[in-house]
């Protein structure tokens, strides 16, 4: 998935799970919220 991140999550801020997040706003128009054990790799692209 490719994208740009929107906000990063503290894990208080996530109420039911209690883990850190990253909200993408994916290049396919979509936006999700990843939490930290769902990210693989991130890299940036120039």
């Amino acid at each position: 998935m490719t994208g740009t991140v929107c906000q990063y999550c503290y894990p208080e801020d996530n109420d039911e799970s209690n883990k850190e997040s990253l909200i993408i706003d994916a290049d396919d128009g979509n936006l999700y919220n990843l939490f930290d054990d769902d990210i693989e790799e991130i890299k940036i692209l120039e």
